[in-house]
């Protein structure tokens, strides 16, 4: 009865009733400071799960998985026929990363990536689906033993095709201790 006459709105939530609505939410992340409503984006993923609101981060494309954990991957190589600066901030090309980590790519932020660019290992994986010399080669210039050691099968490597919403092709390479 006290908003018979209109509410009050102070943002999302009338401050006479206490009813609420989806607009004008004062968000922190992926949730409400006033309502506690959640939106799925800006989550704050630690260990798969948001921080904030409690969400669980799922894969878009769980076929990709590795199946290994996060803690054994030892190095993340990433070829591609681009410039490479922009690469991992394309939506599909850090999708793809994610769903093979089996973790949301802000979780990846603080690991190392090895990008060679203006390469077409991508399409020639894609075209032949084997692995090719020139990505040994420019594997082994960066990491020789890292690259050694997943040439010998003492590390597990995990290949991944992606194209970016450029058009620009590449392949991440996933170097995981056994």
């Amino acid at each position: 009865m006290a908003c018979l006459f209109g509410h009050q709105w102070n943002g999302c939530k009338c401050e006479k009733c206490g009813k609420t609505r989806d607009v004008n939410h004062p968000w922190d992340g992926c949730k409400c400071t006033v309502c506690g409503a959640t939106r799925n984006m800006e989550h704050a993923w630690q260990n798969g799960i948001c921080s904030r609101c409690g969400a669980v981060w799922t894969p878009t494309n769980p076929r990709l998985a590795s199946n290994m954990p996060l803690s054994s991957l030892h190095k993340i190589f990433v070829f591609t026929s681009g410039g490479g600066k922009n690469v991992l901030g394309d939506p599909a090309a850090a999708g793809t990363l994610a769903d093979t980590v089996g973790r949301p790519f802000e979780e990846l932020t603080d690991m190392s990536f090895d990008v060679v660019e203006q390469s077409n290992v991508g399409s020639l994986i894609q075209q032949t689906g084997q692995f090719p010399e020139i990505a040994w080669t420019a594997m082994s210039g960066i990491d020789a033993t890292a690259t050694l050691l997943a040439q010998t099968g003492l590390y597990k490597m995990c290949v991944r095709t992606f194209r970016t919403i450029r058009g620009e092709s590449g392949a991440f390479v996933l170097l995981y201790k056994k």
